[in-house]
């Protein structure tokens, strides 16, 4: 077994311990040094871990016994950070999304491959065993030819609005867009390949914070399905996405947890038995296996622009006041 890929965790939340956690599960990488702006957050997080503290970002790139960083900071810093360790040759592992522009990712992915680094977006969710069954399912012809993808992915979080950078609308732009849906715009891809065209209607009810509180969008694939996505910052938590063919459906429900299909001459649905698995550790441990091995990672830069295409085009149908907008504008 290849030796563990020391890594550096920047921004040290909620998510960058769940990042850590999953290093540790992955079993491919070990985090030897961390990074927050805040002393008292760094030094307790160092602790916490029993590694090091770095006092600046750069302290941290230039620590020899660092190979790779682990992003979890606001959308907008993403594009720099991510050029300052490629020049540094640190090898980079982003949450998604990747960037809130396609300008800035292209600068990103361009940064990666000049600096000769891997670089991995945490696209996690398409990992999730329904998922990957229902790919194969469409692959294999069983769905018929697909006509429908809805989708919806949703948290109470924000009745009461978190301080913080993820209840600023310019980190956080469209409501849940960034921090959920932008899961289910990746997996879509994954399931169905590009979307074409998008049209969004978002507002605030419940009205506690500056966030809008709901999100509908209507899509348009590349390959002639429909499709329509739902988010909330408000509302009981779900996630869920269905895919309809001529032949049969096919639901992930409960994150991914449970698959059921339904046959075209069936009148109910049927559950199939998945195995689960812990996505986030299954990616770190192809990040540090590609790092280690050669090769490129799922959802890397390529796969990441195309969602923050789509997030841009969300973005302006929402300016707009609910336009059609092209995707392919933005490029990605």
């Amino acid at each position: 077994m290849a030796e563990p890929v020391r890594v550096g965790v920047v921004g040290l939340g909620w998510w960058g311990h769940r990042l850590c956690q999953g290093a540790a599960d992955g079993k491919a990488l070990t985090v030897v040094s961390c990074y927050a702006r805040t002393p008292q957050t760094r030094d307790a997080f160092a602790e916490e871990l029993g590694i090091r503290a770095a006092a600046s970002f750069d302290e941290l790139l230039a620590d020899a016994d660092v190979e790779a960083v682990m992003l979890a900071t606001p959308h907008s810093t993403h594009a720099e950070l991510i050029e300052r360790a490629a020049q540094c040759g640190k090898h980079v592992f982003v949450e998604k999304p990747l960037t809130l522009t396609v300008a800035e990712g292209v600068r990103a992915h361009q940064a990666a491959l000049d600096g000769g680094i891997v670089l991995q977006v945490g696209h996690n969710r398409r990992r999730q065993p329904a998922n990957r069954r229902i790919r194969q399912m469409i692959d294999a012809g069983e769905l018929g030819m697909v006509h429908l993808l809805q989708g919806s992915v949703t948290v109470p979080k924000d009745q009461v609005p978190r301080p913080g950078w993820r209840s600023d609308p310019s980190e956080s732009p469209v409501g849940g867009m960034t921090a959920l849906a932008i899961h289910l715009v990746d997996t879509y891809r994954y399931l169905a390949g590009p979307i074409e065209r998008v049209a969004v209607f978002s507002k605030q009810l419940w009205g506690a914070g500056r966030l809008d509180d709901i999100t509908v969008v209507a899509l348009e694939f590349a390959r002639g399905p429909l499709g329509y996505l739902g988010t909330s910052i408000v509302l009981p938590r779900t996630h869920t996405i269905t895919v309809m063919g001529t032949s049969g459906i096919a639901w992930s429900d409960d994150d991914g947890e449970h698959l059921y299909v339904q046959d075209k001459e069936a009148s109910s649905r049927t559950l199939v038995e998945t195995e689960p698995l812990d996505t986030i550790a299954d990616e770190l441990a192809e990040f540090g296996r590609v790092i280690r091995e050669g090769g490129r990672p799922e959802t890397g830069a390529p796969e990441a622009l195309h969602a923050v295409a789509v997030l841009e085009a969300v973005v302006e149908s929402d300016r707009r006041g609910g336009g059609v907008v092209d995707v392919r504008e933005f490029g990605g």
